[in-house]
């Protein structure tokens, strides 16, 4: 943590398929060598497979500075068994959805919330709703999943996401530039009408 990091985010291995034994000793080594805290993220969409909840939970129970996971997956079947095979032990691990739209059911569930990427892009339509659950405003809430819910369009405009997410980014003045490194491709005039016909659509400005 030496650049000023608070925490590391670890993704398993790419390319091959790695089974549960592997995956333990992966992530044993890592930290067993990051003295500082470490985040496991789940993203079988980029992997490939994804990390089993027992594996998670056997890791915790060997590393304190394991201290939470994000686990980006359609869904809350796999995120939904993490929480009930690792929160009754260890409480105060963070269990955080990858996708927005599943930021209520994670909550719901005994997760910690959501990092996704629509927070970026409307931030002040995220802080309502989370809001809302502070508040136990039931009306709020369902009312910030219909908003979430429709805003998801933003990820299938193009793939990958990311170009877009920049983009909108962009065109709300948030950031002064959407575009990525090679070969990551930018957004073309075709997705800003698309991305501004959903803002439109949703009254953001």
């Amino acid at each position: 943590m030496d650049a000023g990091a608070d925490a590391v985010t670890i993704l398993p291995p790419y390319y091959f398929h790695f089974g549960p034994k592997a995956l333990l000793q992966y992530y044993d080594l890592l930290a067993s060598k990051i003295h500082d805290a470490i985040y496991i993220y789940n993203f079988p969409d980029n992997t490939g497979y994804t990390i089993p909840p027992e594996i998670v939970l056997q890791l915790v129970r060997m590393h304190s500075n394991i201290v939470g996971m994000k686990d980006t997956i359609s869904g809350m079947d796999h995120t939904r068994e993490l929480i009930k095979a690792v929160k009754p032990q260890f409480p105060a691990f963070k269990i955080y959805s990858g996708f927005d739209d599943n930021f209520a059911h994670n909550l719901l569930a005994g997760g910690n919330g959501c990092i996704g990427a629509l927070s970026n892009v409307a931030p002040e339509v995220c802080a309502s709703w989370a809001e809302s659950f502070r508040r136990g405003d039931l009306e709020g809430i369902a009312k910030g999943q219909h908003t979430i819910d429709r805003l998801m369009a933003l990820y299938t405009i193009r793939s990958p996401f990311l170009p877009v997410i920049r983009e909108a980014c962009r065109l709300r003045g948030i950031v002064a530039s959407s575009c990525g490194t090679f070969p990551m491709p930018n957004a073309t005039v075709e997705d800003d009408a698309k991305i501004l016909e959903l803002f439109l659509q949703e009254g953001i400005r």
